[in-house]
């Protein structure tokens, strides 16, 4: 497969999308293409390189991008819808009951205490352009922490976890980084897929109950934590499950 060069011009990325879905839809039939884009973003990464090769740019004449993204479609047959998952996980420490995720350029600019502290509709993660916090049940000590980042929606962990919200998020920059208190250490996240824009984060908890009892080894990991992000236009915040007594606290009576 030919890997995406990295984010297109906006016109020639629009006409290649809009192409490689009509010739997708002549193969497979037009009810079986996916209404997301990063579903087929495999065959507009090659319907791109193709029209690079031939030294045309993918704008050049009107036919050009259907004919190219026929070519990518064929060429590509052996990758068809395929996504991409890319995941950080590790033992983090929690510092008065909260993390942080934010780029190099962004973090530290937003005025948390007047922002979120704990409103309603989730009560567990808020975000502003390039930033992001969220809450643990664990007041100081070590959480078991990880980051899925996926190029479409995988899906809620709704069997696996006590408390899951979703909120949308603005990113300034691809590279983001996992903040502990004050910045003492970070660790890089991997890479978000489509570039500065728009994302979905699905915030998945449990254990935080038990977390909240103070008798707890520093060590031990109580309260574990999943993070989806993935590709998405701005939505609403949605509340998905509460089950836990400090999530019901937090995102009912908040």
């Amino acid at each position: 497969m030919i890997a995406a060069p990295g984010p297109f011009p906006s016109l020639p990325s629009r006409i290649l999308r809009a192409a490689t879905r009509a010739a997708i839809g002549r193969i497979v039939g037009e009810d079986q293409v996916p209404e997301d884009p990063s579903r087929y973003r495999p065959h507009v990464s090659v319907a791109y390189a193709l029209c690079k090769e031939a030294g045309r740019p993918a704008t050049a004449r009107r036919g050009d991008p259907l004919v190219m993204a026929g070519r990518a479609v064929n060429a590509s047959r052996g990758v068809h819808y395929c996504r991409r998952v890319a995941e950080f996980r590790a033992h983090i420490g929690v510092h008065y009951g909260f993390l942080e995720i934010a780029d190099d350029q962004s973090w530290g600019r937003t005025d948390w205490p007047n922002v979120f502290f704990g409103r309603r509709p989730t009560g567990l993660i808020a975000t502003s352009p390039g930033e992001v916090f969220l809450i643990t049940g664990r007041h100081t000590g070590t959480v078991g922490f990880t980051v899925r980042v996926d190029d479409g929606d995988p899906g809620p962990d709704l069997e696996g976890f006590e408390d899951v919200v979703e909120v949308p998020f603005e990113a300034s920059r691809s590279e983001l980084r996992l903040i502990e208190w004050a910045g003492e250490k970070s660790h890089a996240l991997p890479l978000l897929p489509a570039g500065p824009g728009s994302y979905r984060m699905r915030y998945h908890c449990r254990g935080m109950d038990d977390a909240g009892n103070s008798s707890w080894d520093h060590h031990a990991v109580v309260d574990e934590y999943l993070l989806q992000i993935w590709p998405s236009p701005a939505a609403q915040p949605a509340t998905l499950k509460v089950t836990s007594r400090e999530g019901h606290r937090r995102i009912l009576e908040s």
